[in-house]
């Protein structure tokens, strides 16, 4: 936006030698015009009284002093800017305040009617792409009593707006598309209106037009292009201040205090050496002259402010302020007071409740202990800075990688209050957004909406959740659109914005390797696991304590089963805060229908009831395995397994050394239809009820659900199935395929990603490999990896004539029918012939025989008008003998 700053009240007054003046305070109102005179007198010794003022080496003083000396020489036309000069340098190196000084000065030696300089920054105008606001602000920058306009971070400049600027420098004027006038000091198209005083052009009016950047000179003339290099009159690269110079500098401002002393506080201040020498060690050339001006505020004018009210100094008393091992007052009775009793470091008491806030936080040590470093890494870096010693500006962007639920956006509000406390942030606010709030759905809408964001963010923490979804695939053109102006974001703005990108750990670590870009700014992953048992426990009772309730003891039991049954490591969505949060919700909702039934109960106490925490049946296995056909063998193994577990948990219950070892992934060998599916169903729900997994769900996949087409997909696809099934049973039927590709295939990919994630998840994950007895064999003799991992080779016979009978029988009786005498031998007969063919079904044959028999049924009482209940129950010697 525009601003018109008045320029600084510059004494004509000689100041003591070899000591530059400072600056007052502005006038109250602006100078009167005044006739003016084009002197070359008016530029003899301006050097000089500029470095009065402002900070400079001798080659920058004339430069600049002859770059508004210039159109005075030359020649100018009043129509076209007097000179367009290019000030290049350090941020806050005090190129605008340069201007503002030359320009009282020569207002001073009448060369200038006004003091005044009128400022627009680029930085402004990023998300104006329609030039309007730009438009409005330049017209009445061009028509404000100022002499010079200062176009700060030229290097922000759209061509559009280069255009309108080349085209002032070289004609003088800027002829506008429309016909606009003036309202509530904005330009606003004039359709349909006869007002005389429309504006149809910009005038440059012969001012000064000054460009002032941060980037080297390279870029910025490649920047701005060889039409509009052309027409500058002077290019003018700063030099960095040298250790004199800020010395001078720091006796100026010190000087400035001193004076500021005087007229406010009533009492008279000197200075030595030490306070000079220590002074200037806080100098800082990213910061500027402002931050060490802020500096000497803090430290002692501040201090000094705080002794007066508390008449520990009175009206016109003299005091030396020196350094020693602190900043020191010392008094006329030469007492010696260190100023930082009087300091109100606010600053300090705000970075003691943050850290309480943040031990406050449960679980999460090595994520707290991350934060805590911050600080000392500022401070060494300050350290460094002051010794002299090279210092590194460290990069406070980070990575949150970790489920949803555990903390990440918590700290990221805890980690913005504390960059805030520490000194990196100006405010310490919290911007949270998605995918959403930044992406467009047009082109070229998504930089405005994203630089938006940004700007909101401006002094605070700016945290994308589920940040990787901004990337996906080079077919997102919104997405990239989004990450570029999210980076040129953080280039532009990076001594006042700290983003944090969060989501799951994976996901986060390709979405980095997708844009190097990215990858480089991103130094700091801040890894969060998934709470412990413990600690779900401990943020379900403070959750509930925050909403007014408080959880019975009986429930300590019911909620730790709870905790281990959904806890589960790996991608879990509904886990952690989140599951916790959920269980106590539901669980006062539960109590609050409880307590309308029975007023007199405890409206503030949460029963096992209200989490539905109810006694357990002691599992059956024996009644499980009893509704298997059949698999004695199997059968036998699966009594052995769950012996050995429950031996297992006494021995452990007796303090006695148990085996952890103990591999329970398995091999389910056999023909298909053989019941390796239903046997596995009762693995799950065994292990699941001897607390060896979480959960007793089985997922059930082949080759096609683990292997993609192309390639590095297999891996993604794989690990989706994997994680998916962790806290249960993987169940992989026709495993052996994963092997029987060619030299190029993916299924390899596959199972090096199955071994893998075995390992990563003994804990919380049960694999069963199943297929032909030969086939799975083989398989496992081609890979040591696996056979290793699978001690337990399990074989599924086919089933005999007796147990495909029984098997029938139950199908029929399961689905509401009967077999007749002649019906159940002509089965008997189909069953003992099937055994015979080499690719027997089993199980899956007698669903066949099943389906086609129910089939000739309908299709023999089709022709019957009426049927009785016993035709419509009974299944013929005929319908099976059609099968």
């Amino acid at each position: 936006m525009i601003q018109q700053q008045t320029a600084p009240t510059i004494s004509t007054a000689q100041p003591q030698p070899g000591t530059p003046s400072s600056p007052a305070s502005p006038p109250a109102s602006l100078p009167e015009p005044q006739n003016i005179t084009t002197d070359s007198n008016a530029f003899t010794n301006l050097a000089t009284s500029l470095k009065k003022y402002w900070v400079g080496s001798e080659r920058d003083l004339d430069a600049i002093c002859k770059a508004f000396q210039r159109p005075y020489v030359k020649g100018f036309d009043n129509k076209i800017p007097k000179n367009g000069i290019l000030l290049i340098g350090e941020n806050s190196r005090g190129k605008t305040y340069a201007v503002k000084c030359i320009s009282e000065l020569l207002r001073q030696k009448k060369t200038f009617r006004y003091a005044d300089v009128s400022i627009l920054d680029f930085n402004d105008y990023a998300a104006d792409t329609t030039n309007g606001l730009f438009l409005s602000d330049l017209y009445k920058a061009l028509n404000e009593t100022s002499e010079a306009i200062v176009f700060e971070n030229v290097e922000k400049a759209s061509m559009p707006q280069l255009d309108i600027i080349y085209q002032l420098l070289t004609e003088g004027t800027y002829k506008l598309s429309q016909r606009y006038m003036m309202n509530n000091g904005s330009l606003i198209q004039a359709t349909g209106t006869l007002n005389t005083g429309l504006i149809s052009n910009l005038g440059a009016n012969g001012k000064f037009f000054v460009f002032t950047t941060t980037v080297s000179q390279a870029k910025i003339l490649s920047f701005l292009g060889n039409k509009i290099v052309k027409e500058l009159g002077d290019i003018i690269v700063l030099d960095p201040i040298m250790d004199e110079q800020i010395r001078n500098l720091t006796y100026t401002l010190c000087l400035n205090m001193a004076n500021k002393c005087r007229d406010h506080l009533h009492i008279i201040l000197d200075f030595d050496e030490t306070l000079i020498d220590e002074l200037g060690t806080h100098y800082r050339s990213n910061q500027g002259i402002r931050a060490l001006a802020n500096h000497i505020d803090d430290q002692l004018y501040d201090p000094l402010t705080e002794m007066k009210l508390q008449k520990k100094i009175g009206d016109n008393e003299k005091l030396q302020l020196s350094y020693d091992n602190g900043y020191c007052i010392v008094t006329e009775n030469h007492e010696v007071i260190h100023t930082s009793v009087y300091q109100k470091d606010f600053n300090s008491m705000e970075l003691e409740d943050v850290r309480q806030e943040l031990a406050q936080v449960i679980g999460l040590a090595q994520v707290k202990e991350y934060v805590l470093s911050l600080e000392n890494n500022l401070k060494v870096q300050q350290l460094r800075a002051g010794k002299g010693l090279k210092s590194t500006n460290l990069s406070m962007h980070m990575i949150f990688a970790g489920n949803p639920g555990t903390g990440k956006t918590t700290i990221a509000r805890i980690v913005a209050k504390y960059l805030k406390a520490i000194g990196v942030l100006s405010s310490g606010h919290l911007c949270e957004v998605t995918r959403a709030d930044l992406v467009g759905q047009y082109a070229g809408h998504t930089a405005v909406k994203t630089t938006d964001v940004i700007k909101s963010a401006l002094g605070g923490v700016l945290f994308i959740d589920e940040a990787y979804s901004l990337h996906r695939g080079q077919g997102d053109v919104f997405g990239i659109e989004a990450i570029d102006a999210l980076v040129k974001g953080m280039e532009d703005h990076r001594d006042d914005l700290v983003v944090i990108l969060a989501g799951y750990e994976q996901e986060m670590q390709d979405f980095l390797k997708a844009n190097s870009g990215l990858q480089s700014r991103f130094p700091n992953v801040v890894h969060f696991a998934d709470y412990t048992i413990e600690e779900m426990c401990q943020i379900a009772d403070v959750t509930a304590k925050a909403k007014g309730y408080k959880i019975s003891d009986l429930c300590a039991e019911g909620l730790r089963q709870t905790f281990e049954k959904h806890q589960i490591k790996g991608k879990n969505d509904s886990g952690n805060g989140r599951l916790a949060r959920n269980l106590i919700e539901d669980a006062i909702l539960k109590q609050s229908q409880r307590i309308i039934q029975n007023p007199e109960d405890n409206m503030e106490l949460l029963i096992p009831a209200d989490f539905g925490f109810t006694e357990q049946r002691e599992f059956d296995l024996e009644k499980s395995l009893a509704k298997v056909i059949g698999m004695e063998k199997v059968k036998k193994y699966i009594r052995s397994l769950n012996a050995r577990i429950k031996v297992q948990n006494m021995r452990k219950h007796a303090g006695l050394k148990t085996d952890n070892t103990q591999t329970l992934h398995m091999i389910f060998a056999g023909n298909p239809g053989t019941g390796k599916t239903m046997m596995a169903r009762t693995v799950a729900n065994v292990l699941y009820n001897l607390n060896v997994i979480p959960s007793n769900k089985l997922i059930e996949t082949d080759r096609s659900g683990l292997v993609a087409g192309y390639v590095g997909q297999t891996a993604i696809k794989t690990r989706n199935v994997i994680e998916s099934a962790l806290g249960g049973v993987l169940f992989i039927d026709e495993a052996y395929s994963l092997a029987q590709g060619g030299k190029n295939d993916f299924g390899q990919e596959a199972i090096d990603t199955l071994v893998k994630m075995m390992d990563d998840n003994r804990d919380q994950l049960v694999v069963i490999l199943a297929g032909y007895n030969e086939d799975m064999h083989n398989f496992l003799n081609r890979n040591a990896g696996l056979q290793s991992r699978f001690a337990n080779i399990i074989e599924f016979p086919d089933y005999t004539t007796d147990e495909l009978m029984k098997i029938a029988e139950n199908m029929y009786a399961d689905n509401g029918y009967v077999l007749d005498a002649d019906s159940k031998t002509m089965l008997r007969e189909k069953f003992a012939e099937a055994r015979l063919q080499e690719k027997f079904g089993n199980g899956r044959y007698v669903r066949n025989v099943f389906e086609k028999s129910i089939n000739n049924q309908a299709l023999r009482l089709s022709g019957t008008d009426t049927i009785s209940k016993d035709a419509l129950l009974t299944i013929t010697k005929s319908d099976i003998q059609e099968v």
